[in-house]
């Protein structure tokens, strides 16, 4: 269901994963097989970033683009902590804080990259929430025949054995053989 609907997966259940597992060797898994996997999860980060292209949501928020996040956060944090070095510098000199206060400058700021995995993180009770409502909705999907993408509905519009149609002639015959079997009874008596 992931690679038919990648970006709907990510936003019910990818987003909330460990992005770095799924580039892992898993246990048992062949040099070949690892690569392989890797491709198909490129191909699939890259249909997930057409979408999101395509919706205009923030580059900031793009499938993959945690590292390029990281590294700005990262400047960020450095820019705060040279600011408040030289703050706290200043702060030696002219000893306006009293013992025990905590100025703004000083308190522990969280980066938006913690903010995210703060947000990100979900009990595995709401991950299973979550993937039974993307299952639903892709079980949908394939009812209503949208999925003509992945799937020949024609083949079923066209076999007959599928229809309706047989149930109506198998009860038809069941009647007639009951019937049948019931005059019989009765011309033997």
């Amino acid at each position: 269901m992931r690679d038919r609907e990648p970006y709907l997966h990510h936003e019910f259940v990818g987003k909330f994963q460990n992005q770095s597992a799924r580039r892992m060797a898993r246990p048992g898994e062949r040099w070949s097989e690892t690569l392989l996997r890797r491709a198909e999860e490129a191909l699939l980060v890259s249909k997930i970033r057409e979408e999101q292209m395509r919706l205009g949501v923030d580059e900031r928020e793009w499938v993959g683009n945690e590292g390029n996040v990281q590294q700005e956060e990262e400047e960020e944090e450095e820019e705060e902590e040279e600011e408040e070095e030289e703050e706290e510098g200043e702060e030696k000199d002219t000893r306006n804080v009293h013992f025990g206060e905590l100025s703004n400058e000083s308190r522990p700021v969280q980066s938006s990259s913690e903010q995210q995995t703060m947000e990100a993180t979900v009990s595995a009770e709401d991950m299973g929430d979550m993937m039974d409502q993307f299952t639903y909705i892709m079980h949908q999907k394939f009812l209503s025949g949208e999925d003509h993408q992945h799937f020949d509905y024609s083949k079923i519009d066209e076999d007959v054995s599928l229809d309706d149609h047989w149930l109506r002639e198998a009860n038809r015959d069941a009647e007639d053989k009951y019937f049948a079997e019931d005059d019989y009874d009765e011309e033997m008596q």
